[in-house]
């Protein structure tokens, strides 16, 4: 890209007082110039490609990969050099913190640069393009660089687009574009978060004018069915319609004519009645979410409980007023690992390894199982709780009562009657704690 002055080329070393200063005068420069790498002009351009030149003795002093690929035991020997995943802004600011220890970083180039730094091995400059991604990712270009940043392995700067997008939810969707509804899987993803900090009326009314958008540039009508069309139940499931006011649900969603008027029918019960809002989750976000309260079964513990049977417990139980249920607690032995498959009214909820501990306050040792997504419990609906438990002999409670208040939520157990179950009973057995919270 780049000429040598010929006015220069034979005096230029007087002028430069130092080896950094002369090797700096090399940047680009076709002066003495042993290999070139070729690339795009620019990121998706159709214009012809370019080439930069540059000097495989710099290269190799700066990157053990380079010194690798011109005097390894096998050596490249031609003298150009094909660069196919990055262009010439990305290729001149990484070589300029080779030739110049200068880091130029911009938004349009620093994951070029960050990619080439982790493909050649140079871990300084990995470093200052962590510290500028993490400065600079904002609500309106998170999820732009997440997949980049997922690709290098980056678990930080990932963590970091997430929580960001999470504190920022509702000025990250007005800065995105209807082509994000497209792309069904990735909003997915932002939706499904429990963290997002926005109101779920915010979330709808913006999936809404990106639907109406996109019925536009399809030539379609802006019809309820044609807005559904394209939302899909993929995202319109993570709208949760049931953490709307019943106002603000009255007031914006019915007459979009995006839900079916079953749907419609089944929301307006939850709100003046508690009844179950169908399809749609209940799990609160950000700025709903409260503490989980624990309806503790058990006054008394005793020892032992066996699991060497392959049985399952189970208990049946009721609420009197609509909760989410967000887990159990298990007892366990100290120290102790159990292997847990469990089950809520016949759908497995959880599944894996779980190590007991010892709780402040309560006095016995067990594991809670934390469900990924709350269940929703209607009053008086009979929930069947089914746990098979593989590990050592545990503690068990004793002496439980049918009826236990929790705050205002009354809770009726009663005993699963099946044959082949492993004993547990309203009054003795497994399932210490009902871990819920109000809706």
């Amino acid at each position: 890209m780049a000429k040598a002055d010929t006015t220069e080329i034979y005096q230029w070393q007087l002028v430069k007082s130092s080896v950094s200063s002369r090797i700096k005068h090399l940047y680009n420069n076709t002066l003495m110039a042993d290999v070139n790498f070729c690339v795009a002009d620019a990121r998706g351009s159709d214009q012809p490609k370019v080439t930069v030149p540059c000097h495989k003795f710099v290269l190799s002093i700066s990157s053990p990969v380079f010194f690798t690929m011109f005097y390894g035991q096998m050596p490249e020997t031609g003298d150009t050099i094909e660069l196919p995943d990055c262009d010439a802004e990305g290729l001149l600011e990484f070589l300029r913190y080779i030739y110049c220890d200068e880091a130029k970083l911009t938004g349009s180039c620093v994951l070029q640069v960050f990619y080439l730094a982790e493909k050649y091995m140079i871990p300084s400059l990995t470093a200052i393009c962590r510290r500028f991604l993490e400065a600079n990712i904002s609500a309106a270009n998170a999820l732009d660089v997440l997949p980049h940043l997922d690709k290098l392995g980056e678990a930080y700067l990932v963590d970091v687009c997430w929580k960001t997008i999470d504190s920022n939810a509702e000025q990250f969707l007005e800065a995105a574009t209807s082509s994000l509804l497209e792309t069904k899987e990735l909003l997915s993803s932002v939706l499904e978060r429990d963290s997002l900090n926005i109101k779920e009326i915010r979330i709808f009314q913006v999936i809404n004018s990106w639907a109406e958008e996109l019925c536009i540039k399809r030539g379609q009508e802006g019809t309820g069915n044609n807005k559904r069309s394209i939302i899909d139940d993929m995202i319109l499931d993570q709208i949760r319609f049931p953490l709307m006011s019943q106002r603000e649900f009255a007031e914006h969603v019915p007459e979009t004519q995006i839900l079916t008027e079953s749907e419609i029918v089944d929301l307006f019960m939850y709100f003046s009645l508690g009844r179950n809002p169908g399809r749609f989750d209940c799990a609160p976000r950000l700025k709903t979410k409260v503490a989980y309260q624990r309806c503790k079964r058990f006054p008394k513990t005793a020892r032992f409980w066996y699991y060497n049977r392959g049985l399952v417990d189970a208990i049946s139980f009721s609420v009197s007023s609509p909760v989410n249920l967000r887990g159990v607690r298990l007892f366990g032995s100290p120290g102790a690992k159990y292997v847990v498959s469990l089950k809520i009214c016949g759908k497995q909820v959880a599944k894996g390894d779980f190590q007991t501990e010892r709780r402040e306050g309560i006095g016995y040792c067990g594991y809670d199982i934390i469900l990924s997504k709350f269940f929703y419990l209607a009053p008086g609906v009979q929930c069947i709780l089914e746990a098979l438990i593989q590990g050592p002999k545990s503690i068990f409670g004793k002496e439980g009562k049918e009826k236990m208040a929790c705050g205002n939520v009354t809770f009726r157990f009663t005993t699963q009657n099946e044959t082949e179950l492993n004993g547990t009973s309203v009054s003795q057995g497994q399932f210490a704690e009902i871990l819920f919270s109000r809706i």
